[in-house]
């Protein structure tokens, strides 16, 4: 672990809060099989090349981002599948963007994996009382999916998505919401997450939190940013942190 904390400073939290993709679960390898898988399909479906396929997703979701901006919809896929139709010269589909829609997803959810020892955390974390809270962007319904494909419906005493709390991180409303639903005083809270701008950033402006981002094996000798308490590749850790302080 790459710090500029000094651990003996640390105390036990009040409260652990989380990110949820690509912090708990490998996003890359999910949404990579179920891109390949998506376009297999609209291959069987309109005869279009996974070439073309990646290209004209790959223009549709810069479109929606753009035109939407920091909302949760911006992530909507079935959105992306839509206007990639579009680009496509297939904008006059209804079905076919519900079926990619479909057809990603469910191959999404199947390859979901937790990072090794993530949910040994969460156990840790549980089995001492600590409460813990999802801060999550992206829409309601995809994000409580993913969290039970996961097996994590019992750990969490309180999950917040930006559709929900109507911004995405950094903004202040998904953590004020947060703190809302959690009912608690906060006074030594933690933040996992991997993004440095809306996890990092936004936990210590809006939290006051110790931050730990986590960073791959490959980027465990990057240097630690301003907002940046801590950075790890192995959620052993910070199991060790949670045992040593509680």
């Amino acid at each position: 672990m790459k710090s500029k904390i000094s651990i003996d400073n640390l105390v036990k939290p009040s409260v652990v809060f989380f990110d949820l993709d690509h912090t708990l679960y490998d996003y890359d390898v999910a949404h990579f099989a179920a891109i390949l898988k998506t376009g297999q399909r609209l291959k069987q479906l309109l005869g279009v090349s996974n070439s073309d396929f990646e290209k004209k997703l790959d223009a549709a979701k810069q479109t929606i981002k753009s035109r939407l901006g920091d909302v949760a919809a911006s992530h909507s896929r079935i959105i992306y599948f839509k206007e990639a139709l579009r680009l496509l010269g297939f904008g006059s589909q209804s079905l076919v963007p519900l079926e990619l829609e479909q057809t990603y997803w469910n191959s999404y959810l199947r390859e979901m994996k937790l990072f090794p020892n993530a949910l040994d955390l969460l156990e840790t974390l549980r089995v001492r009382g600590i409460p813990m809270v999802l801060i999550t962007d992206l829409t309601t319904q995809i994000q409580l999916r993913k969290i039970s494909y996961l097996g994590l419906e019992s750990y969490f005493d309180a999950v917040i998505t930006s559709e929900e709390s109507g911004s995405e991180k950094p903004a202040a409303a998904p953590f004020e919401l947060a703190k809302e639903h959690l009912g608690i005083s906060i006074s030594h809270a933690w933040f996992i997450g991997d993004n440095y701008e809306k996890d990092i950033v936004g936990a210590k402006l809006n939290l006051n939190a110790v931050t730990f981002q986590r960073v791959s094996v490959k980027d465990k000798s990057r240097l630690v940013e301003e907002f940046t308490d801590a950075t790890f590749s192995d959620f052993q850790q910070i199991i060790d942190l949670v045992v040593r302080f509680t």
